[in-house]
């Protein structure tokens, strides 16, 4: 296992009967996460991946299920951090889907400890 901290929603949409976003929702959305490095190691990229959540008693399927055809997005950080066990990823993503492929707008930091500065990674 290379993660450094356990995944979280990027996007969360809901095509489901019943279950509806407002306009803006599916039109844009703003998420900022906070990952708790779990472990000391080298902050070097991003891993993106997709899940679909169907309803009906189908079981979730997406980019990491064995036989998708859908890729997994690795985003390259520009400044590369070492970490250490407790250190804070700040990710905060602007995603707008008014176009016929998503743009995505990512700003990620870490932080040592809660007094310390953030440093920019991407």
């Amino acid at each position: 296992e290379t993660a450094l901290a356990s995944p979280q929603t990027l996007e969360d949409f809901s095509f489901l009967p019943g279950v509806q976003g407002t306009d803006e929702s599916l039109q844009s959305q703003l998420r900022k996460q906070t990952f708790i490095i779990q472990r000391p190691g080298r902050l070097e990229s991003l891993s993106m991946y997709v899940t679909v959540h169907c309803g009906g008693g189908a079981p979730p399927f997406g980019s990491v299920s064995p036989g998708s055809h859908w890729s997994n997005c690795v985003l390259m950080l520009d400044a590369p951090a070492d970490v250490e066990a407790g250190d804070v990823l700040h990710l905060e993503t602007r995603v707008f889907l008014q176009d016929k492929e998503p743009t995505y707008f990512i700003k990620a930091s870490t932080q040592a400890n809660e007094a310390s500065e953030s440093v920019v990674l991407l």
